[in-house]
């Protein structure tokens, strides 16, 4: 039903999932530029191939229920280089991207004081190649 959240459970082999999602009514996305109706995806928190998040929050033109799963996969291919920028250390920075198609086109990191480390985190966050477009938001649980 358009533009009433709906709220699921899955289990899906490593990938444990809690999410809500609200598709957005025909005549708001009229109103944007872009004609397809919006999906919004909030997750508390989520795990896949060892890559953490927490509240993640995305708003995406194409997808569904499982793009949630399809973005955190996309930063676990990352994973190796954004533990490497924490150098070690507990680092969880609050990093908000936009991609459309398979690239990052923006990407802003906060929550981070050390300027080498949010730079670092900015430049993987920008090699990050996921098959949708949108915006995220979410907070990177490193190392």
């Amino acid at each position: 039903m358009l533009g009433r959240p709906t709220h699921a459970t899955r289990l899906l082999g490593c990938i444990a999932l809690v999410a809500t999602v609200t598709v957005a009514s025909h005549a708001a996305a009229a109103k944007r530029s872009d004609p397809s109706p919006a999906i919004t995806i909030k997750v508390g928190s989520m795990t896949v191939n060892g890559m953490r998040v927490k509240n993640l929050k995305c708003t995406l033109v194409n997808g569904g229920f499982l793009a949630a799963a399809k973005v955190v996969g996309a930063l676990a291919k990352k994973r190796k280089a954004l533990r490497a920028c924490a150098r070690g250390k507990k680092v969880r920075p609050r990093v908000s991207w936009r991609f459309k198609a398979r690239s990052v086109t923006h990407v802003k990191v906060r929550n981070v004081a050390r300027p080498k480390v949010r730079g670092c985190v900015a430049r993987v966050m920008l090699g990050v190649r996921v098959g949708l477009s949108g915006s995220c938001t979410a907070t990177l649980l490193l190392p």
